[in-house]
């Protein structure tokens, strides 16, 4: 993404334009290859060259934060350093201002806090960000869920700040609440992005089997169970070892669709046991994964969603799509059920003419992923 801000104001930055570049795969895709990993930044380094002059590039800072899917590289540490090494390298001559620090792996905490940041800048709830000239001061909570981690963030009061336990909020210098600086909550749930998920779901037992209060439950890959996650008409999942996302590497499973094909209930019953929720928790309220729980700042009752979260609920009929990139759109529990039992029950032949919008290698995991 290219940035241009307006920073004559009074009130901060403002954003006059952006410029939006995405491609694919995804540096976690060439592990074995730094500097084949490296190389597929070209067309992003090529629409930055675009949109920036050659005069100002000295002075235009350029940054690269790697998410969970490096965090969470099956290759291990060693080969995410040696990818973001290659990375440096290239960025560093491509002409703009690359400090060594600004190409790194990022925290989760730093993602979601970075992401609730730019929601409520947009939103003009924080900073001199845009927003749609109404006087909400409100920051809205905010949840992101990625590939291979989800963030939650939102704005807690004072004392739920002061009280809590170390690590789950953190001041954001630049912000102005009642009693100085505002205070979020913020945590990654590393392990529970969508692609994470999808294994952490289909490791739990099928019908009646799952294991109580959740985890997962290692059939191997020579003992298929019955999935309600799974379409009709599908030749199932396996996974022997190394199963992206979940915490023990020998944990497999094989998984096939049920006789009556995927049930949308069935399948967030799945999910949930797959959220693991109190196991671990070592301070109530719980929320899962082990984390705990904070109660949202007074008056911070809007919640956005993005990334998969978004995706996906557009794609299966649960939210219309945008009217343009600066309008969100808007979606309840209610609707997704409603869509996710209807794409549950659809045929894996049939996705691709009903769902058209999501990609191939994505359909067959569609109940997975609604009812997640």
């Amino acid at each position: 993404q290219v940035f241009e801000f307006d920073t004559s104001g009074r009130d901060g930055p403002r954003l006059k334009r952006e410029v939006f570049h995405a491609a694919k795969p995804g540096l976690k895709e060439r592990a074995e290859d730094p500097r084949a990993a490296a190389a597929l930044l070209d067309p992003l380094v090529a629409t930055a060259m675009r949109s920036v002059p050659a005069r100002a590039r000295k002075r235009t800072p350029l940054t690269l934060r790697a998410t969970a899917g490096l965090r969470l590289l099956p290759e291990g540490p060693a080969a995410a350093d040696a990818i973001m090494d290659a990375v440096r390298s290239k960025l560093t001559r491509t002409g703009f201002d690359v400090k060594s620090r600004d190409v790194s792996i990022l925290s989760g905490g730093d993602e979601g806090l970075y992401g609730w940041l730019a929601v409520n800048y947009l939103l003009g709830r924080i900073g001199g960000g845009g927003g749609d000239g109404t006087s909400k001061k409100n920051t809205v909570a905010l949840a992101d869920l990625g590939g291979g981690s989800a963030q939650l963030s939102y704005a807690v009061d004072a004392e739920v700040a002061s009280a809590a336990p170390a690590g789950y909020v953190r001041t954001v210098p630049g912000t102005r609440g009642p009693a100085g600086p505002l205070s979020a909550y913020v945590h990654s749930f590393n392990g529970y992005g969508l692609a994470a998920a999808r294994h952490r779901i289909l490791a739990v037992g099928g019908p009646g089997e799952a294991k109580a209060g959740g985890g997962p439950v290692a059939s191997g890959k020579g003992t298929p169970r019955t999935h309600a996650c799974i379409h009709a008409g599908h030749a199932g999942h396996s996974c022997d070892r190394d199963c992206y996302g979940l915490d023990d590497p020998t944990t497999s499973y094989s998984v096939t669709p049920d006789e009556d094909g995927g049930s949308f209930e069935g399948c967030v019953r799945a999910a949930t046991d797959a959220l693991d929720a109190d196991e671990g928790c070592e301070r109530a309220p719980c929320s899962f994964g082990g984390a705990w729980r904070a109660p949202r700042a007074t008056g911070a009752t809007e919640f956005y969603a993005l990334s998969y979260i978004a995706e996906r609920a557009v794609q299966c009929g649960a939210a219309d799509a945008p009217a343009n990139a600066a309008t969100p759109t808007t979606t309840t529990p209610r609707r997704i059920a409603e869509a996710g039992t209807d794409a549950c029950a659809t045929r894996v032949d049939r996705l691709g003419a009903k769902y058209p919008t999501v990609e191939e290698e994505h359909r067959p995991w569609l109940c997975a992923d609604v009812a997640y």
